[in-house]
């Protein structure tokens, strides 16, 4: 998706500003090479004497320093950039419109129908479309179905305010479902379901060849776990996120009952991606071939197992660095900490797209 237009060069910087963390992957393009330049992460937790892996809001000042400091701990030096935007402040969704005889009828069409769905105002959003593709939703000769993007227009305004005092002069903004698909290379006859699992929220993302149809948000993230093993076992915050990141679901013989823990806290979210998964496999009449997990609660150890019990559906982790050249020495690196840069690897990809 380009809500808001796109710029080629040979660098490309993607910043993917989280609840939890700021991300950065800087990619250089030689040829038809694609290589790692640097990437990195900061947490914001410290930033709010809180934990790390907790979700925070810093505001504009902290948030800034945030991004200084870690362009500076990574060595970023493009200023080609791309910044995600917060899912909770997009809308996603499919709506049919009446079919439009012409294409400059279609704009029209959806701001009206637009009114129906949003939860906001039309004037307090910006708005993008695509069609859904021919088949896969009921349609007669009079309607014609649409997938419907909008973001408000005062999450614009603030990311427009950050980038300008860091001094980037041509950002463009990309709701975060879009990465995603570019990262993965969510590009074939697949029906996937793409479940990103942050700190607060987990977002899911319903693809088929490599379209967009849905993003859902689940009000459930990693830092439920960590919540609820310091609150079970009677433990220090950051002693339970250790435990979350070090052992997650394969248990820990210091405290025999954190892995009972551990699968408690994520059965709900679990079931919610369960639930979603019936709901988009009975509104196309179409199986889901594959689940992906990424972000960073996908990186808990015994994730997959654990997901695999209650998704009946092949599950597997996100490999943003696949496709990308990085040093050797790195690879085993990049593919244990892949999900977490998910998104900060699409939004550098889509630098390089013509």
């Amino acid at each position: 998706m380009a809500l808001f237009g796109s710029k080629q060069e040979d660098r490309s910087l993607g910043i993917d500003i989280g609840k939890s963390s700021i991300k950065a992957v800087q990619l250089k393009k030689e040829g038809e090479r694609i290589k790692l330049e640097t990437y990195g992460e900061i947490a914001l937790g410290p930033y709010n004497d809180l934990v790390p892996g907790k979700a925070v809001h810093l505001g504009e000042e902290k948030t800034i320093e945030v991004i200084v400091e870690l362009f500076k701990q990574a060595k970023i030096t493009s200023k080609h950039a791309f910044f995600s935007v917060d899912p909770s402040s997009t809308f996603v969704t499919t709506l049919p419109i009446p079919r439009p005889k012409e294409a400059k009828d279609v704009a029209s069409a959806i701001a009206f129908e637009a009114r129906k769905f949003l939860p906001v105002s039309v004037s307090e959003v910006a708005m993008d479309h695509w069609f859904v593709p021919e088949g896969m939703l009921k349609e007669d000769e009079k309607t014609v179905n649409v997938v419907l993007a909008a973001i408000k227009n005062d999450t614009i305004a603030l990311y427009s305010r950050l980038v300008s005092r860091l001094g980037i002069p041509e950002p463009f903004f990309e709701v975060e479902g879009f990465g995603l698909v570019r990262a993965l290379k969510v590009a074939s006859e697949a029906f996937v379901m793409i479940v990103d699992i942050g700190a607060q929220f987990t977002t899911v993302t319903l693809v088929y060849k490599g379209i967009i149809l849905d993003i859902h948000l689940i009000p459930r993230g990693s830092q439920d776990t960590s919540g609820q093993l310091s609150k079970a076992l009677v433990l220090p915050e950051e002693l339970a996120e250790e435990i979350k990141r070090s052992t997650g679901y394969y248990g820990n013989t210091t405290y025999p009952y954190a892995q009972e823990v551990v699968k408690l806290s994520t059965y709900p979210l679990f079931g919610d991606m369960g639930r979603l998964l019936l709901m988009y496999e009975r509104k196309y009449n179409k199986v889901v071939d594959k689940v992906i997990l990424t972000g960073g609660g996908a990186r808990t150890p015994g994730v997959l197992d654990a997901c695999r019990e209650v998704i009946r559906s092949e599950v597997s982790l996100a490999k943003p660095f696949a496709t990308i050249e990085s040093p050797a020495f790195l690879h085993d690196m990049l593919e244990r900490v892949g999900p977490t840069y998910a998104v900060a690897v699409g939004l550098a990809l889509k630098g390089f797209e013509k």
